[in-house]
């Protein structure tokens, strides 16, 4: 599986990057992203939101339902080619990070595991090294409810209901042994 052909999109589509990127970017489907650098009552103004030496801009309308692709207008063109990977790698490793949240599985196993999902074009660019210390952080913020001492369930039915309202909700484990439902039952006496 290598990286999906691209198409040109009719809106402008907006995507939460992570943060390393540092906030939302904006884009067509044409390779290129742009960064908010202000506003006025009208427009949203863009910068390219990867290359430093990029003097390209943008602007597109404040209001979300004029957002097409035609509304989208280069002040300047590109020092540089589009990057039509960018949403696969950024897609990789939002779900490495989401299984760090939700398992306990080492972080190589995890890693590897899901660059073998997607194409070599992909996961090439995405090093163990580098997203090593953001896979440690989701874990540990992840775990932080049950670490907290004001958090500390004071009864098992406590307990039963913190885990409930987690997105761990209502099963646990992983194969070989598969999952197991976890609920909380009270008797007639409390």
């Amino acid at each position: 599986a290598g990286t999906e052909p691209f198409t040109m999109s009719a809106r402008i589509l907006e995507e939460s990057s992570n943060r390393r990127c540092g906030g939302t970017f904006y884009h067509v489907n044409d390779g290129y992203y742009y960064m908010k650098h202000s506003t006025n009552n009208e427009k949203v103004y863009l910068r390219c939101a990867f290359r430093t030496g990029c003097h390209c801009r943008a602007f597109m309308p404040l209001a979300m339902e004029d957002r097409t692709a035609a509304n989208l207008v280069r002040s300047d063109d590109h020092t540089h080619g589009p990057d039509l990977t960018f949403l696969g790698v950024l897609a990789l490793r939002r779900a490495i990070l989401k299984r760090c949240r939700e398992e306990t599985t080492e972080f190589r196993r995890i890693f590897d595991e899901e660059c073998a999902r997607v194409g070599d074009e992909i996961s090439s660019q995405l090093d163990f090294n580098r997203i090593n210390s953001g896979m440690y952080r989701d874990r540990r913020e992840a775990m932080e409810m049950y670490r907290s001492p004001a958090s500390m369930p004071s009864s098992v039915y406590e307990f039963g209901n913190m885990v409930d309202k987690t997105r761990h909700g209502k099963t646990w484990g992983k194969p070989p042994v598969g999952k197991f439902y976890q609920g909380t039952v009270v008797d007639a006496n409390g």
